[in-house]
Order: structure tokens, then sequence, then C-alpha cells
């Protein structure tokens, strides 16, 4: 898909639609990356029961499977690196109704100005485990990624943090965890909110 300005004045885009509005048929639990309005932010990791109702979003994929688990649909983008996509699910009688987006977020495009976006993938099967990693093969391709074994072992500030830290804290954590050997070569620290201001007269943690 590609968005186009084709008129004299510089356009502010919010949320495009990337087509109309996907049915499908039986899907039952969500797998979502991101908060689920119906439930409590900890309690909306893996599969969710979908709720008559609800709205629900899901950033760069959403992953749906019928009530018992045998049957598997997934719907993503196969490139995260250039805007922000989002998907909004809810229910309708027997059908899950998925409306993929492009979060443009009011980024200024000019007269005469194309945005590209990502390809839009739809796939189904008997399992979204396996769906879900051959997404991940796919989007790393696309990315141009290189994909490495094991697994990446790390620590995120938000758990305990919640926004609050400071520069001494992390820090102190660093080297705590540095001292304790849990890190390996491949461990990452993920400074996760705290850092960024919500407007530019905000005082700064930092």
């Amino acid at each position: 898909s590609r968005l186009v300005n084709r008129t004299d004045n510089v356009l502010h885009p919010q949320d495009v639609p990337f087509t109309g509005t996907l049915r499908i048929r039986d899907g039952r639990k969500l797998f979502s990356h991101a908060y689920v309005e119906c439930l409590a932010m900890l309690g909306a990791c893996g599969p969710q029961r979908l709720e008559p109702g609800c709205t629900y979003e899901s950033y760069g994929l959403i992953g749906l499977t019928d009530a018992d688990g045998r049957a598997a649909w997934l719907c993503g983008v196969t490139r995260t690196d250039d805007h922000f996509y989002r998907f909004t699910v809810s229910l309708d009688g027997d059908d899950v109704l998925v409306t993929p987006l492009c979060a443009r977020e009011g980024i200024a495009l000019l007269p005469g100005g194309t945005v590209c976006l990502s390809d839009l993938v739809m796939e189904s099967g008997a399992g979204l485990s396996a769906l879900l990693s051959a997404h991940a093969r796919h989007m790393a391709a696309d990315m141009g990624c290189s994909v490495h074994g094991g697994i990446k072992t790390g620590w995120c500030s938000w758990y305990h943090y919640y926004s609050t830290e400071t520069e001494s804290d992390i820090l102190r954590c660093a080297s705590e965890l540095a001292a304790s050997g849990l890190f390996t070569s491949r461990s990452v620290i993920l400074l996760d909110d705290g850092w960024n201001l919500p407007d530019n007269d905000h005082p700064c943690v930092w």
C-alpha cells in the first residue's frame, strides 16, 4: 500500500487504514502485543479470551485461535522499522473483526510525497506458536536482520521503577548485574520509560 499526498497542502495523517476490516470466523482467543482494556496490564500476556463488547489493540501483529487452540490465524506486517502499525480487534457475533492501521502520528506528508507501507500478511494453520515463529523469520528476512541462536538475557527498568528511575539507579543496577554473573556477552539492559518526556516543559528524570 502507498499513501500519496496529491494536494498542495502539507498533511498530518493520523491512523491510515490498509484496507477494509477483515473478518475471521471462529476466532475465540487473541494473542496481543498491547495493553488490553478489559484486563490488567500484566494480565494480558499470552492468548486471552475475546469478550463481546470489548475492543482490543495489538502492535505489529495479532494472533487468533479457536476455543481449543487447534486452529490459528495470524495477521501482521513484515516491517516495523519504518512506521508504527496497530491492529484493532473486536467481536461481531461469530466473527472477529480485525482492522490494520498505520499510525502516522501526525508526521508531516509534503505535497507530492509518497509513503510506502509494510506488506500485510494473513496466515492460518494448526498452531499459533508455529505461525508466530514463521512470521518472526519472515520479518527478519524483510528487514535484513540476522537471526542468532540462543536466548538473550536482560533486565528492564520498567518492572521495578515504573518510569521513576534516575541515572544513578541505572548505573547501580548495571554494576550489580555485571557482578552477579547472571549476564553474558549477549545480555541487554532496557531503559523502558523515564528517559522520555510527555512534553517539552516536563521536568526531566535524568
